[in-house]
């Protein structure tokens, strides 16, 4: 028989408590990005394709998919670690705007499994240049783990409904696509906008309250 737990530092985390893991007889199988191997594609796909050059190109939108590990340490035993995943990067035309759907998927651990049930979050690479960077190797550190790559996911959780809303527009916008129309580009465009506005009003309210708290301390 084999043992499984996609957590078991998170409960217990101690070089004892690790030792005991390692000589286990059944195999106790530590948790890895290898345990969570099949991941299966996003579900929300917008249908872009190379005939759409000129569609990307005026309203700036990037896509890829991407597989993302949160804190791994070089034996893959972190409990940091995000599940490799599928998604789709839509990126607006402004600064700091990006905004991913994720799929439906068992992550291990819990930041991730809720930024998942979201469905909708905004995600920042780090690099050595940024603050960031030092947070997440603190984390790491603290938990006796070394960080190979680094991930922040920052979640909205009021408008999530709203822009969702304003990305089925625009998938439906895509899917009808029509050559001669000269209106698509300005309602695209409109919905960017639109979308944009809300990230911006969700930000705010967030400061000023950060604000109210501190004050209050």
């Amino acid at each position: 028989m084999i043992c499984s737990d996609f957590q078991p530092f998170t409960i217990v985390n101690d070089p004892g408590f690790k030792n005991l893991i390692n000589i286990l007889d059944p195999r106790y199988i530590l948790p890895s990005p290898y345990t969570l191997s099949e991941a299966p594609q996003a579900i929300e796909n917008i249908e872009l394709n190379a005939s759409n050059g000129t569609f990307l190109t005026c309203i700036k939108i990037q896509y890829n998919n991407v597989e993302t590990v949160f804190a791994c340490n070089q034996n893959n035993l972190n409990n940091f670690t995000e599940a490799p995943h599928a998604i789709q990067n839509i990126e607006l035309n402004a600064s700091n705007s990006t905004f991913l759907t994720c799929n439906k998927i068992q992550y291990n651990n819990v930041e991730t499994a809720f930024a998942n049930n979201q469905k909708m979050c905004k995600r920042q690479h780090t690099n050595n240049s940024d603050s960031k960077e030092e947070e997440l190797k603190k984390k790491a550190r603290e938990n006796n783990e070394k960080s190979t790559m680094a991930v922040t996911i920052r979640l909205l959780t009021e408008e999530v409904a709203e822009l969702r809303k304003e990305i089925s527009k625009l998938q439906e916008l895509i899917k009808r696509k029509d050559k001669h129309n000269s209106d698509l580009t300005n309602q695209v465009l409109q919905m960017s906008t639109a979308m944009q506005n809300m990230y911006n009003r969700r930000t705010k309210r967030l400061q000023s309250s950060k604000l109210k708290q501190l004050a209050a301390m």
